[in-house]
């Protein structure tokens, strides 16, 4: 019966399914300690949330200034794949030409370190546009096209920008 602000590492867009999501919220009394927590989320979070463990912590915590990397995984379904996607089609993105791989991953090179990301969000008004990204790789098999990113922090849009530029 009570507003509790929650917290997470990362915000996510519409559409964009989040894995091992961290976040944190104060709890207004010891009514429920961390295993009746757990047990109460099972019970009344809806299917498409999973809650893995319930911690508690240092009151300081706040998961969203405290994590050290996050990660967007893309997948980009090959226009020449043998078939279309059915069970991934919600969770790939059909692509209309073909991709030289080669190119993308010489290219993504360019992305690794420190730099300023400014042109990679459309928001003019973000306060640090450097950011690092440690790793960006690119898979391929017969049916897809995998982009993964890690980086210290991501502007808004900006993974996206990332990959629609590689694309």
């Amino acid at each position: 019966g009570q507003q509790i602000e929650v917290i997470s590492a990362i915000n996510t867009d519409a559409g964009v399914s989040a894995r091992h999501q961290v976040i944190n919220f104060e709890v207004p009394n010891e009514s429920k300690d961390a295993k009746g927590l757990f047990e109460y989320f099972e019970k009344y979070l809806p299917d498409d949330i999973i809650v893995i463990t319930v911690e508690e912590e240092d009151e300081r915590f706040q998961s969203r200034y405290l994590a050290k990397s996050f990660s967007y995984e893309y997948t980009l379904w090959k226009v020449d794949a043998p078939h279309r996607p059915l069970f991934e089609r919600q969770f790939v993105n059909v692509m209309v030409q073909e991709l030289d791989t080669a190119k993308m991953t010489k290219t993504a090179k360019d992305f690794l370190g420190e730099h300023d990301f400014a042109a990679f969000t459309p928001n003019k008004k973000a306060k640090n546009t450097l950011k690092t990204i440690y790793a960006l790789d690119i898979e391929e098999n017969d049916f897809e096209i995998i982009i993964k990113i890690r980086a210290n922090g991501f502007l808004v849009n900006m993974e996206r920008i990332i990959v629609g530029t590689l694309i």
